[in-house]
C-alpha cells in the first residue's frame, strides 16, 4: 500500500502523522520538532524548519488546531539521503495526494458500506454495510477493531447510544439488534417489524428507540426494556426514514411518496408534516438540538430545512445531482452534511444555506454521513466499499496560526 507511493529516489521524503499533546511522540527527532513548534516560522497552513538532530530536513503540517489547546496535525519528514525513507511515527497519511482523507478498505466490508456512526468519546466508529456484518473500528487510526454478526441480510441503520456503551443496527431481515461495544456480544433482538428496517432514532436521554419500517409503521421502543411501547400506521406508504425531537415529545417519519409525517409521541396524534420534496422518497431526516428546525434528504436531490411546528420551508439546499441519502447535523448545529448518489458529501451552513465544502473521492454513491463529536471530521459511507474520513476546514473561530 506503501510502496507505490515513494519516488525510487535516495531523497525521497515520508510523511507521517502525530496528534501532538495527544499521541506521546516516538522518536527524537519529532519529540524536539513538536516540542520547538511554537518558535517556526508560519507560512499559511503550514511551518517548515530544519531537523539537524536527525541529519534530515522536517516539514510540519499544520492541518488542524484547536483553539487554545494547540491540537495541531503534525507531518514529519522521513530521512534524507538513504535507499529506504524511515518515518518518525505510524503512518497515517501521505502528503502527496494532500491528506484530505483515510480510507477504510482492508481489510473491510465486503459489499456495500449503509450507514456509520461515532461513540460520544469519538474514539470508535461503527459502520454497518451489505455483508450483513456491523463492524468496529478505531476512529483515529482505521484499525479494525471486531466484526460483529448476527443479522440475516442487509445492515442498512446504525446509531450509538449517548453513553457510548452500546450500537443499535437493523436492515433487511426486519430485526433491531442491540450490540456491547466494549465485548461485541449481541445484547438483544427485537422483533416485531414484518419487512425490512429502514431508519432508527434514539432520543438524546438515550431512552427510547424510534424505527421505520417498509412494513408501513413507526415504531417506538424502551430500549432498556427492549419491548415495544407504540405503534404508529398512519403511512399509507414505506417508512423511509425517521427522526425524534431530543425531548422525545415528536416523531418524524418520512415516506417513498415524498412526505414526513410529524407524530405526538405520547398519543400517536398526527400533529403536523412536511411535503414538499416533490413525491419522491426521503431517505433521511435529522432534526436540530432545539428540537424546532428539521432537515430532510430525499430522491429530488434536494436538502430542506423547515420548521416542525408549521411545516414551513426555510431553506433549500440544491446542488446535489442525484438522491440524498443521508444528512447529519454538526455537533455545533451550524453545518448539516449530506451524502448523495452523486459520489459526493457537501457540508452546508445551516444558517445562510450556502455549501461550505464538498468532499469528493467515493468511487460510487455515498449512502451514510455522520461527524465526529468534535466537529473536526466527517466519515461516510459508500456503495464502493470504503468508509472514509474527511477533514473539515477551519471556521472564523479557530486561530489562523500558532503561538
Amino acid at each position: 500500500m506503501i510502496a507505490p507511493l515513494i519516488p525510487a529516489c535516495a531523497t525521497a521524503i515520508l510523511f507521517a502523522l502525530t496528534l501532538v499533546g495527544l499521541v506521546p511522540a516516538v522518536a527524537p527527532a519529532e519529540t524536539a520538532l513538536a516540542t520547538d513548534i511554537g518558535n517556526a516560522k508560519a507560512c499559511g497552513d503550514s511551518v517548515e524548519k530544519d531537523d539537524t538532530s536527525a541529519g534530515t530536513d522536517a516539514k510540519v503540517k499544520l492541518a488542524d488546531w484547536r483553539g487554545d489547546a494547540k491540537w495541531y496535525t503534525v507531518a514529519s519528514a522521513g530521512t534524507a539521503g538513504r535507499q529506504k525513507p524511515t518515518p518518525f511515527g505510524q503512518l497515517k497519511e501521505i502528503e502527496n495526494p494532500p491528506p484530505d482523507l483515510f480510507t477504510l478498505a482492508r481489510p473491510g466490508h465486503l459489499g456495500a458500506v449503509a450507514a456509520v456512526a461515532v461513540t460520544p468519546d469519538g474514539r470508535m466508529l461503527v459502520s454497518a454495510g451489505n455483508d450483513c456484518t456491523v463492524r468496529l473500528w478505531d476512529a483515529s487510526t482505521g484499525k479494525p477493531l471486531r466484526v460483529l454478526e448476527g443479522h440475516t441480510a442487509w445492515v442498512g441503520s446504525a446509531v450509538v447510544t449517548p453513553d457510548g456503551s452500546k450500537a443499535v443496527t437493523a436492515g433487511g431481515d426486519g430485526t433491531i439488534r442491540v450490540w456491547d461495544l466494549k465485548t461485541g456480544r449481541e445484547l438483544a433482538k427485537l422483533n416485531g417489524h414484518a419487512a425490512a428496517v429502514r431508519g432508527l432514532a434514539l432520543t438524546a436521554d438515550g431512552k427510547t428507540l424510534v424505527s421505520g419500517s417498509t412494513d408501513k409503521t413507526c415504531r417506538v421502543w424502551d430500549l432498556a426494556a427492549c419491548q415495544e411501547l407504540k405503534q404508529y400506521g398512519a403511512a399509507k406508504t414505506s417508512v423511509e426514514s425517521v427522526a425524534v425531537t431530543p425531548d422525545g415529545t415528536h416523531v418524524l417519519a418520512g415516506s417513498d411518496l415524498g412526505a414526513v409525517t410529524v407524530y405526538d409521541a405520547q398519543t400517536g396524534d398526527v400533529v403536523g408534516g412536511f411535503n414538499k420534496h416533490g413525491g419522491t422518497a426521503v431517505h433521511t431526516i435529522a432534526v436540530t438540538a432545539d428540537g424546532e428546525t428539521a432537515v430532510s434528504g430525499a430522491r429530488d436531490k434536494t436538502v430542506c430545512v423547515w420548521d416542525i411546528a408549521s411545516g414551513r420551508e426555510r431553506k433549500r439546499l440544491s446542488g446535489h445531482k442525484e438522491h440524498v441519502y443521508h444528512v447529519a447535523l454538526s455537533p455545533d448545529g451550524k453545518r448539516v452534511a449530506s451524502a448523495s448518489c452523486d459520489r459526493t458529501v457537501r457540508i452546508w451552513d445551516l444558517a445562510s444555506g450556502r455549501e461550505w465544502k464538498r468532499f469528493e473521492g467515493h468511487e460510487n454513491g455515498v449512502q451514510g454521513v455522520c461527524f465526529t463529536p468534535d466537529g473536526r471530521f466527517v466519515f461516510s459511507a459508500s456503495w464502493d466499499k470504503t468508509v472514509r474520513r474527511w477533514r473539515t476546514p477551519p471556521d472564523e473561530t479557530r486561530p489562523k496560526r500558532v503561538d
